[in-house]
């Protein structure tokens, strides 16, 4: 979601694509941004009428400044978009922020990012932990690796050979 961190943005540029997925109907819109070495996550939260900025990091006056950026020119997209939209008021969602969690490790922040998409409902509030990191990575690295969709799974000669070392075995690619 570069675009809406872009100096120069014009929400033209990307209204096609709010309009192809039909955005407005949507509960929760995720746009993982990175800034300053590490990843944190938007969600444009219709269900609850806020934006949500999880940040896996302690320090959110950090991204504070580009997240309100990037706030702003979703909603001049999304108006732009849906001009006779009705159900809500775009420009009148609050805008919080949290930290999910203990952590100045900046490193980790794309696999928390990858988990909050995965499980954030709207509802919940995550805090992770940072020993929560390494086995994360390794589950996520694990379904990337051997997902059925993976059209490079069969190339993965090394792969496979660390996955047989350890034991484990992966019923699709038999």
């Amino acid at each position: 979601m570069k675009l809406f961190q872009a100096n120069n943005f014009d929400p033209s540029n990307i209204t096609k694509l709010l309009t192809e997925y039909n955005v407005a109907k949507m509960d929760l819109v995720f746009l993982p941004l990175h800034h300053d070495q590490f990843w944190y996550l938007v969600v444009a939260n219709f269900r609850h009428g806020r934006f949500e900025v999880l940040c896996p990091n302690l320090d959110l006056d950090s991204i504070q400044c580009n997240a309100e950026k990037v706030i702003f020119n979703f909603k001049m997209t999304f108006k732009c978009a849906y001009p006779r939209f009705m159900l809500f008021n775009i420009f009148q969602m609050t805008t919080t922020f949290r930290s999910v969690i203990c952590s100045k490790n900046h490193c980790d922040s794309g696999v928390f990012v990858m988990k909050l998409m995965q499980s954030h409902d709207g509802d919940k509030q995550h805090l992770f932990k940072a020993e929560d990191a390494k086995p994360l990575r390794e589950c996520m690295a694990y379904y990337m690796l051997t997902h059925p969709l993976n059209e490079k799974y069969d190339t993965l000669v090394d792969t496979k050979r660390i996955l047989n070392m350890h034991g484990v075995t992966v019923g699709w690619h038999q």
